[in-house]
């Protein structure tokens, strides 16, 4: 397997790795190639040097870090190209992210959507509130005497602002439901797995 094909295959197994990770990982792939190919190695050799693409990717995303994947990856013989030390991989301290995930709450997160909560109450309110002087509107239209005209208008007007400001209600229940749900995944993700 050539270098083309070596990459090619390992970005095909990476799969949703970010962009930027992929290309960090086929330029370390390449520097890889680069010196074994000043060492007078083939293309092949170093492709088998460096194992199997399925693996290394595998090994990538347990480990996060191209470096240690590689050495992990590699088949242990002397002819091995990689010369930098591997850096080891620190784990994350998910005590920390417990403690961040409890202040932030405390102090920002819980305020701020119970803030936002109560504001989507008292516009709902205003609606309902609204809603019901236009209901009192339309039964009160007969009673304006020379003026039915400009009521049934100013009814017909209410009207089409209770729908927007209904329709505007809509998107912001379903913009707070999508940054609860959002909230409470990072919550998880920072609980679980730390900073």
């Amino acid at each position: 397997m050539n270098r083309y094909e070596y990459i090619e295959a390992l970005k095909n197994e990476l799969g949703s790795v970010s962009y930027d990770d992929v290309k960090s990982i086929s330029d370390e792939i390449n520097e890889h190639f680069d010196i074994g190919l000043a060492q007078g190695k083939t293309e092949e050799s170093i492709a088998e040097s460096l194992g199997n693409p399925a693996t290394l990717a595998a090994s990538y995303r347990e480990i996060g870090n191209v470096r240690q994947a590689i050495a992990n990856n590699r088949p242990r013989n002397k002819n091995s190209i990689i010369t930098k030390p591997v850096k080891e991989v620190k784990p994350k301290d998910p005590g920390a992210g417990k403690l961040f995930v409890v202040l932030w709450n405390i102090f920002l997160g819980i305020p701020s959507l119970l803030a936002a909560a109560v504001a989507l109450v008292l516009i709902t309110g205003a609606v309902a509130g609204a809603f019901i002087g236009w209901i009192g509107l339309i039964g009160g239209v007969s009673s304006f005497g020379g003026f039915v005209a400009t009521g049934v208008c100013l009814a017909i007007a209410l009207f089409f602002v209770l729908v927007f400001v209904v329709c505007l209600l809509y998107f912001l229940f379903r913009a707070y439901m999508f940054w609860l749900i959002n909230h409470i995944r990072w919550n998880r993700q920072v609980w679980n797995e730390g900073l």
